[in-house]
């Protein structure tokens, strides 16, 4: 019985070991291996409310074929320490969107925001403040309850929605759970005439043991990014009912309706706290983006946000021109002002973005005009 019990353990262990040292041989190359890099996973957990938020004080390299340092203030920002009491005097600009203006592919002075405060201060205007309230993956729903929970303590004077097509998605469906964790986010149901907010599942044991590991194991990372990115929709694909197509029209004009409601929400809330909304967006023909179904169909988020800017009296801007426009002037060649890697934008795209910006707030009368003269002058 002893040598039967000797044969199982020796079997066990010749099969044991070799997988062991293969898995400690991947876990070292990934670590190694700037193709994989530093990822945006370990800057973001739970949150009751928005699903996932960045971690205060959480600091690190994200490091591919770019380099971007991202840094945490004690807020949950990607942006320098701020305190939420405004100085006397001073114009506060708060930037609502998602990884685009989150930026973590670049430095911090690099970054939009960083940038378009610097413009401000550089034309006069030197009370000026550009708040980065972004985060990777948020919808305009998120978007909204992050103003809601985090932007209004900050006494904002003017509040910046950048949207661009993959955010309609994600206001109805909570799609990608990894775009920065691995929990859901909050989501619109249409019940009715009416939108319900699904607020995000609370993790379970499986989902929080799963994150402990993905945080410290870089082959336990890169196997979940794989599991959420390429095997779920390969099955979600092969399980799709042939009926999707006729539900996908309706599937849209929700999308469209919840995107328009979440927007009118941000703006009432924004309103009741005396800080003017304005909406920023990104044609996909203008902004070199995939070929989602609601991408193509980008055409229709400049209409539903012009006419929710119409009904509810905020300003619209095609930053998505701008970035076209260009790319024109200076014949670039692709990837135009995104990654080799990765469709994010390049210190250039960052600074054409601050640029757009400046030049839409300048020219709407949205910064102190007495205070700000005209870049270049």
């Amino acid at each position: 019985m002893k040598r039967k019990s000797n044969r199982v353990f020796l079997w066990m262990l010749t099969l044991t070991v070799p997988v062991l040292v293969m898995a400690l041989v991947a876990e070292a190359a990934l670590r190694v291996a700037t193709t994989f890099g530093y990822s945006t996973f370990v800057f973001r957990s739970y949150d009751a409310v928005l699903g996932t938020a960045l971690i205060p004080g959480r600091s690190g390299r994200h490091q591919r074929c770019y380099d971007g340092y991202v840094s945490i203030n004690a807020h949950g920002m990607r942006d320098r320490e701020r305190t939420t009491e405004k100085p006397p005097g001073t114009y506060r600009i708060g930037i609502f969107g998602d990884s685009l203006t989150e930026a973590v592919h670049v430095q911090s002075e690099q970054t939009a925001h960083s940038l378009l405060e610097t413009t401000l201060n550089e034309t006069g205007c030197t009370e000026c403040e550009v708040l980065n309230f972004s985060v990777a993956g948020y919808s305009t729903v998120q978007e909204y309850l992050r103003y809601v929970t985090l932007g209004r303590r900050f006494d904002l004077d003017v509040a910046i929605l950048v949207v661009i097509p993959n955010d309609v998605i994600a206001n109805v469906d909570p799609v990608d759970p990894m775009a920065g964790s691995l929990y859901s986010a909050p989501y619109l149901i249409l019940e009715g005439e009416e939108f319900r907010l699904v607020p995000p599942p609370p993790p379970t044991p499986t989902l929080v043991a799963l994150e402990y590991i993905a945080r410290r194991s870089a082959l336990v990372l890169y196997g979940t990014k794989a599991y959420y990115h390429v095997l779920k929709p390969a099955f979600a694909a092969l399980s799709a009912s042939p009926s999707a197509s006729t539900a996908s029209a309706a599937a849209h004009e929700t999308r469209w309706r919840a995107l328009r409601h979440s927007v009118a929400a941000l703006h009432s809330a924004a309103a009741a706290d005396g800080t003017r909304l304005v909406v920023v967006f990104i044609n996909v023909g203008d902004g070199f983006w995939g070929d989602d179904d609601v991408m193509r169909e980008s055409s229709r988020i400049e209409e539903e946000l012009r006419g929710a800017g119409l009904e509810n009296g905020f300003p619209v801007h095609d930053l998505g021109a701008d970035i076209a426009r260009h790319v024109r002037e200076h014949q670039l060649e692709w990837p135009y002002l995104s990654f080799e890697c990765d469709s994010h934008y390049t210190p250039r795209g960052q600074e054409v973005i601050a640029m757009s910006l400046f030049q839409f707030l300048v020219s709407g009368g949205l910064v102190p005009a007495e205070q700000v003269r005209t870049a270049g002058s």
